[in-house]
């Protein structure tokens, strides 16, 4: 799994999801391997955080599923066809790769602003929210992706 992408509008926001997913594929056997480039807090998994490229493609490749968000390791995933389960609410399903992929979303909030062309982005802007920034609804398209349905994701893969 790779937690981490470039903005925080990309970031699974829900607290406790990760850990919780981390804890819920132990139960059912799977070690779970964290690459990124940044260093993570999740407890009970295999680190192989900041290592180099062909270590990071090589610990993909071997892998049963790839599951993170929209980022650089979730598109080396998929290129390198591991099934990718990728959590994101900020883009729109046209703006992902569309094979080999479940997509986690809620559609039932707000979600896709990357792909609204009366939405500018603001590359500069680590918390961008263009639509809730500031107020109880900001990331609410992360924030709101629960556990049980990234379970039912990973459900999908394993049930393949």
């Amino acid at each position: 799994i790779s937690e981490f992408s470039t903005f925080q509008c990309k970031f699974w926001n829900n607290p406790n999801g990760w850990q919780e997913i981390v804890d819920y594929l132990n139960s059912i056997g799977y070690k779970v391997v964290v690459i990124s480039k940044e260093k993570t807090k999740l407890k009970n998994i295999i680190d192989r955080t900041n290592r180099t490229i062909n270590e990071t493609m090589n610990n993909i490749k071997n892998s049963e599923f790839f599951m993170g968000v929209s980022s650089g390791p979730a598109w080396l995933a998929w290129a390198l066809k591991v099934p990718v389960i990728m959590i994101s609410g900020y883009s729109s399903a046209i703006g992902e790769f569309s094979t080999n992929i479940q997509r986690v979303i809620n559609e039932d909030v707000c979600h896709g602003c990357f792909n609204r062309t009366d939405l500018p982005f603001e590359r500069g802007d680590w918390m961008w929210c263009p639509v809730h920034k500031g107020t109880s609804r900001q990331f609410e398209c992360t924030k709101r992706i629960s556990v049980d349905m990234v379970k039912d994701a990973i459900h999908n893969i394993i049930d393949e």
